[in-house]
This record gives C-alpha cells, sequence and structure tokens, in this order.
C-alpha cells in the first residue's frame, strides 16, 4: 500500500453547462473534451471540493459560528414516519385530521391517510386506541419545532407506539 502524502495529488478541473436540454446537447456535439474551456480546481487538504470556489473571504467567514454552537443539542426529535398525518400547520389542522381518522374504518383510514403497512411498532388500530383514550385532551396538543426555525401542531399522547410514535 502506498503512502498517499508522497504522491502527487492528481489535478482536477471543471466545467459547467446551463441552460436546456437541448442546448447542452447541441453544446456537446459541438465541443470535445479538449476544445472545452475547463478551470483547473486547486482543491485544499481540508475541503476537497469539486466546483469553483472563492476563497478570498475565507478569514471572515471562520469567525463566524459554527452550526452545532448554535444548535448545541443534537436529536432527530419525534421521528413519525408519518408526518403528513400526524403533524400540521395548525391545531385546527390536527382536530380536522383526528376527527376524520377517528369516524373511518381502519382500513379506508390507512388508504385515505396513505399510512402504509402496520409494522412491529405501530398499527392504524392501536393509533386508534390511542387516540380514543387521549382525545380531546387539549393539553396533548403540542408545538414541536419541527425542523429549525419551523414550528408546528401534534396530538402527542406519549405512548410508545400511539399515533406519534419515535421509530
Amino acid at each position: 500500500m502506498t503512502n498517499h502524502t508522497t504522491q502527487k495529488l492528481a489535478t482536477v478541473y471543471h466545467f459547467d453547462l446551463y441552460g436546456k436540454r437541448e442546448e447542452k446537447y447541441g453544446f456537446l456535439q459541438n465541443h470535445s473534451l479538449q476544445s472545452m474551456d475547463w478551470t483547473e480546481l486547486r482543491p485544499g487538504e481540508r475541503d476537497y471540493f469539486f466546483v469553483p470556489k472563492n476563497f478570498n473571504v475565507q478569514k471572515e467567514y471562520e469567525k463566524g459560528f459554527k452550526i452545532n454552537e448554535l444548535f448545541p443539542v443534537n436529536s432527530v426529535g419525534i421521528v413519525t414516519a408519518r408526518d403528513a398525518f400526524t403533524i400540521h400547520n395548525t391545531k385546527e389542522e390536527i382536530e380536522k385530521t383526528i376527527d376524520e381518522f377517528l369516524q373511518l374504518d381502519d382500513e379506508t383510514a390507512r388508504t385515505q391517510f396513505n399510512l402504509g403497512e402496520d409494522v412491529r411498532d405501530w398499527s392504524v388500530a392501536y393509533a386508534k386506541s390511542d387516540l380514543k383514550n387521549n382525545y380531546p385532551s387539549k393539553d396533548r396538543f403540542t408545538k414541536i419545532s419541527y425542523r429549525p426555525f419551523d414550528d408546528r401542531w401534534t396530538f402527542y399522547t406519549g405512548k410508545s407506539k400511539g399515533r406519534v410514535t419515535d421509530r
């Protein structure tokens, strides 16, 4: 096995081709690899970018904060595998979804809400049972940080294998 630090790294070139598909095909038919105006990239050892980058403001950029300093807790939060069913923009949308879900038989609910097949840790029947035991308790409506700077609503009973489950 050779030590890559003693060998010269490959020269890397870059070329962008923008436009509509037919224009790109036309360009490629009229040019060869040798006739294209390539840009030689000089990747640094820290970041091997394969596109041209302007590093003139790199030192200023590095004075900023890192994303893990802004968000020190790294977590996926709750995982529903059924976000369209369990997470909504408003509390009213959740209420409407739950009311509709509870009125349907299991198979119709599965189809209407695109819930997929039952799995080991989640089933339509158990989710329905969980809701019947906890809905419409107003303190179960919860605003969550769905994504950074994107708050949404869910109805969270806290039950494993319930309507909202972390699987």
